[in-house]
């Protein structure tokens, strides 16, 4: 009988069904009990004979689809079943590399972790764990699966998987495998992940750039100096990573190490931005996009993009910040680089809450929160929800903000400790806001206790501080502090936070009496405010300047400044949902421009 027939006659009897028509015919088994029991009713070696020519004839009809998302993975497992494990290991660990392209990232994983499992079975002098260049197929594995899993912000099974690469390294002797691990538990442990821990981190980078410089070997040696550029990056000693990080730059540059060179230029820009090097700052990042734009290193390119536009944002530049998330969301949607599509929204969200667009800002954070939730990437969302916690205490929805502040706490302290400063301070405004000044001035401490690292985190921790001394008449205490911080971004040109603590510098002076001190102050406050279009600074400074000028006896000077400030209110209003607009309108500095007479 005909395998033809045998088929025809397996559907008459209802064991089976048609699913696809020639000319690729395909059939399903209508329950699957029925193919559990087909399937225990063969022999193990027949089953072993079936998967071994299944998985032959499949790569040799589809030998140009065997690489992909969808048949190397099915490939793999059928080459498993049969026992060929050298083209199991083959098949997984394209699967794997596959899906880490399109950032399936739960795929990555198995299919990785399945090579993995193959690998380890094989015996060392096995053809089959030879790679590229003649090396072992493990470090490509375990750094491919451990950064598939980091994505995931999977952290603590990363330090697993880099700890037993090491441990192989040790095993086999190979100096290179051991260098390797000991670099990628280094860059865990050193960046703002749920393991942090510096000293650890710095400890091991230390160890392995001992190795780095015995084996001879200038990539890893610059790898690891670009690592410890960043541990120092990440507890706010600028001056020391720059150091680091022009090391590995000569060295990258010296050997030709284009993308490694790249990934440094990358992130130099943050301690040169910290140690107020804005030009600097400024040209790494465009020489790292200008590389990443013609290797078509497309993540990367639109994480330079994403990092740039947050740049842009500090200088008050949000035409440009615009422009570059919106190229870097058309980047990224069509390669599902979920994790830079959320950043960008986040990103987007904090620029539309500085041009007062409340409606744009809410849409963008929430989506921000939404899309790395989905992905599973637990610390993702946190600065998103900092950034709502602050709307809630700028729109004046104190008791939702509080119990949302504190539901952001909880996920900061379990996901992102590094971030927990701003979170903190995050509660105490809403807290000074709410009249709980001994709950607020304790988060105040507790926050400056702690180590600052990143900008924006510095500026809200700064900025809520002097806020809480101007609210108790203790503006007195913080005046020199807000002067310096003034002066120096000032200087930098980052006018984003600059124009917020010009508000409050003009505000202290005023509670103070000090008329002309406070309009000068003001004065400034306004004019970068209305040059950078930060709507959200833009009211209350006119409305505080307005006030200086009443008192000074120049009452048209006043009137206008106070239509100009209803203006502006009246569009924050207009682009605010309702709920939001309605808190909003019953802020009291709000009553008082819209019952002023006009």
């Amino acid at each position: 009988m005909y395998i033809g027939e045998q088929l025809g006659l397996l559907e008459t009897s209802g064991l089976i069904r048609l699913a696809t028509t020639p000319a690729d015919l395909e059939y399903l088994f209508r329950h699957a009990l029925v193919q559990d029991a087909a399937y225990a009713s063969l022999l193990k070696a027949d089953r072993r004979r079936l998967h071994q020519l299944v998985g032959e004839t499949l790569a040799q009809l589809y030998a140009d689809e065997a690489l992909s998302y969808e048949l190397a993975p099915v490939l793999g497992q059928h080459f498993l079943e049969a026992g060929d494990d050298p083209q199991a290991l083959k098949y997984f660990t394209l699967a794997g590399d596959a899906a880490a392209k399109v950032y399936a990232i739960a795929e990555a994983i198995m299919h990785y972790t399945h090579a993995l499992e193959v690998a380890r079975h094989l015996p060392p002098t096995s053809p089959a764990l030879v790679g590229e260049n003649n090396q072992t197929v493990f470090p490509h594995l375990y750094l491919a699966c451990g950064r598939t899993m980091q994505l995931a912000g999977q952290y603590l099974p990363a330090v697993r998987l880099y700890e037993e690469m090491e441990h192989l390294g040790h095993e086999r002797g190979d100096r290179l495998l051991t260098l390797q691990a000991l670099t990628e538990l280094a860059t865990i442990y050193s960046t703002p992940t749920t393991v942090h821990n510096s000293a650890y981190g710095q400890q091991l980078l230390n160890q392995a750039l001992a190795i780095a410089q015995e084996l001879g070997d200038p990539s890893v040696e610059a790898r690891l100096l670009w690592n410890l550029m960043l541990a120092n990056v990440n507890t706010g000693q600028s001056a020391e990573a720059v150091r680091y990080g022009e090391r590995a730059l000569r060295l990258a540059r010296e050997h030709q190490l284009g993308e490694q060179l790249a990934f440094i230029l990358n992130d130099i820009a943050r301690p040169y931005l910290g140690l107020g090097q804005v030009a600097r700052a400024q040209a790494a990042m465009e020489e790292a996009c200008e590389f990443w734009r013609a290797t078509g290193n497309q993540p990367m390119l639109i994480d330079n993009l994403n990092q740039t536009a947050i740049f842009r944002y500090l200088l008050g530049d949000y035409d440009r910040a615009l422009l570059l998330t919106a190229e870097a969301e058309h980047l990224a949607r069509p390669i599902n680089n979920v994790w830079n599509l959320a950043t960008g929204h986040w990103f987007l969200g904090m620029i539309y809450v500085e041009r007062g667009e409340l409606d744009q800002a809410l849409y963008n954070l929430e989506e921000a929160i939404g899309l790395y939730d989905r992905a599973g990437f637990s610390g993702g969302g946190i600065g998103a929800r900092i950034v709502l916690c602050e709307l809630y205490a700028a729109f004046g929805r104190l008791e939702p903000g509080l119990e949302y502040a504190r539901l952001t706490l909880a996920k900061t302290e379990k996901n992102l400790p590094l971030f927990r400063p701003w979170a903190v301070v995050a509660t105490a405004r809403l807290q000074l806001l709410a009249g709980y000044l001994a709950e607020a001035n304790a988060n105040l401490t507790a926050a400056e206790q702690e180590q600052i690292t990143e900008i924006p985190v510095y500026v809200a921790v700064f900025l809520t501080k002097v806020f809480a001394a101007l609210l108790q008449a203790r503006g007195a205490s913080v005046a020199d502090e807000l002067a310096t911080f003034i002066q120096q971004y000032r200087q930098n040109g980052i006018r984003t936070p600059l124009v917020q603590a010009l508000l409050l510098q003009g505000q202290i002076f005023l509670a103070q009496g000090q008329l002309e001190a406070a309009r000068t102050a003001l004065n400034e406050a306004c004019s970068v405010a209305e040059t950078i279009g930060a709507r959200r600074s833009l009211w209350p400074s006119l409305l505080a300047l307005s006030r200086v000028e009443m008192q000074l006896g120049q009452l048209e000077t006043a009137h206008h400044l106070r239509q100009q400030a209803r203006a502006v209110v009246d569009f924050i209003a207009q682009n605010a949902p309702d709920e939001w607009r309605a808190a909003f309108l019953q802020l009291a500095e709000v009553q008082e421009l819209m019952t002023a007479p006009a």
